[in-house]
Order: C-alpha cells, then sequence, then structure tokens
C-alpha cells in the first residue's frame, strides 16, 4: 500500500486553487467553442481547448500559471485516470458470452490489429534498428501503445511502472507521442469525416446540423442525464455515484498490492 501522509493546510489549499483553476480553464475553453464555429466543426471538446489555453499560460508561453501550480496539474493525470477506469463498468449489464462474442467480434480483430501496429511493429524497429545503432532504450517501443490507444491519462499512470524500471523519460516521451495522436487524430478525423460525408456515407443533414448546433441546448433539446435511486435526504445521487468510484478505486488499489508482492511496477488504474 502506498505510504499515508499528513496534508497540512498550506498544501490543501494549493490542491484546492489547482484544482479551481483548473474549472477556469474548462469554462473557458466552453466559451471558445461557443464563439468559435470552427471548434465545433472540428469536433474539439471544451477540455481540449481549455488544455490549450492553459499549456500557452503557463511558464513556457505567457508564464501566466506558477510553476508550482503547473507540477500540482502534471501530478493529477497519474492519479485521475483512475477515476476514469474505475465507473467503466459500473450500472452496465455484463451480457451472455455468446452476445459478447457476436457483438465484439468486429471489435477483438481490430484490437489485434491495433495491438500489433503499436506494440510488435515498435518494438520490431527498436530491436531491429534503433537498438543497435543508437542504443535506444527497448521500453521506448512501450510508448505507443501507451500513448495512442491510452492517451495522456495512461501516459501518467504509467510513470510508475516505466521508473520502477529504470526508464523515468517514458513519462514525457509518451504524453508528446499522445499530443502528436490527438493532433493527429482530430485533423485527420474531420478529414475522413467530410470524406465520407461527400460520398454519401453519412447523411449530410445530420452532419451539418451536428457542426450548425450551438453547445447551449434550447429547452426542446435538453435531456435527462441521471435517474436518482436513493431519496435526496438519504444521499445525493452524485455523492452515491462517488462512494462507488471511491469503493472501485480502492478494491483496486488492495489487487495492486497484492500484486506488487509478485510483480513490481504494475500500474494501479487497469486494477480499478
Amino acid at each position: 500500500m502506498p505510504e499515508l501522509i499528513e496534508f497540512d493546510s498550506n498544501a490543501l489549499n494549493s490542491l484546492l486553487l489547482s484544482g479551481v483553476s483548473l474549472g477556469v480553464f474548462l469554462l473557458l475553453g466552453l466559451l471558445v467553442r461557443a464563439l468559435v464555429p470552427l471548434t465545433r466543426r472540428l469536433f474539439l471538446p471544451a477540455a481540449l481547448i481549455g488544455g490549450f489555453l492553459g499549456l500557452v499560460c503557463g511558464q513556457y508561453v505567457l508564464d501566466i500559471v506558477p510553476a508550482g501550480m503547473s507540477a500540482t496539474w502534471s501530478s493529477l493525470a497519474g492519479v485521475l485516470i483512475a477515476v476514469v477506469f474505475a465507473p467503466m463498468l459500473l450500472g452496465q449489464r455484463l451480457p451472455p458470452f455468446r452476445e459478447a462474442a457476436r457483438e465484439a467480434g468486429a471489435q477483438i480483430w481490430m484490437s489485434y490489429f491495433s495491438t500489433f501496429v503499436q506494440v510488435a511493429v515498435p518494438a520490431l524497429l527498436v530491436f531491429a534498428v534503433l537498438g543497435p545503432l543508437f542504443g535506444t532504450d527497448p521500453l521506448l517501443s512501450t510508448i505507443f501503445e501507451a500513448s495512442w490507444s491510452g492517451g495522456h491519462g495512461t501516459a501518467a499512470g504509467m510513470d510508475e511502472t516505466w521508473t520502477a524500471l529504470g526508464w523515468p523519460d517514458g513519462t514525457p516521451l509518451a504524453l508528446f507521442a499522445a499530443t502528436v495522436g490527438l493532433v493527429y487524430g482530430v485533423v485527420m478525423g474531420t478529414v475522413l469525416l467530410n470524406i465520407a460525408a461527400k460520398r454519401g456515407h453519412l447523411s449530410h443533414e445530420a452532419t451539418a446540423r451536428q457542426v450548425e448546433q450551438a453547445d447551449i441546448l434550447e429547452e426542446a433539446d435538453q435531456n435527462q442525464a441521471t435517474t436518482g435511486r436513493l431519496h435526496a435526504s438519504a444521499l445525493s445521487n452524485l455523492a452515491f455515484h462517488g462512494s462507488l468510484i471511491a469503493l472501485a478505486i480502492l478494491i483496486g488499489s488492495l489487487f495492486k498490492h497484492v500484486i506488487d508482492q509478485v510483480v513490481s511496477g504494475v500500474p494501479l488504474f487497469p486494477w480499478r
């Protein structure tokens, strides 16, 4: 189990300020989406836009955001990825094996192909070319699957593993690869989407309506996102869901503690 340390009020206040600052950038990203139609046409989420604004305001560009706050943000990614993984199956009905195999068959083949491209090909390149010629660390071949399939959160979550294996450079390289993959995916995805629409594979009307639709929905288009199962006087719906996520994270932490007795360096988030 990780060592538990005591936080004083100053540390908690710093963490609180860093957290609310992320909320401010998220709202700024939403504002940019509302004012700039191009961002909606490119399907850029408010979180990505807000993150870019945070990068611009950081120490490497405008130097508005303090370095300590940026460091806190960097540390949060490897922790909060567990919150992303924990609720993935909560509330989901697990189908019978035959039904799951039938519905997921195509996705399984896609996963095999993706695994070959992002794991086997880089491993062969490092083994046959980059390693002998440049002395590249063999672990370089692992960053592509973590960053392209996993994204920034998974790349940050792998920091513990790469550090335990003696390769701390893996995290910044994986985060850079995730950024490149994200930008490439947004640009090429938009291009392919427009090509598909022009060839009639998509509904022009539906695509245009989605792009032109404002982010703030009219009353007629609003929908109910959740359904409460508990009386409000007992526990709010949000608090109940948060408690379930917390329980899943705790169980995952116990699993990791057991696994660490056999194999060290296994990241925490998959077990949650």
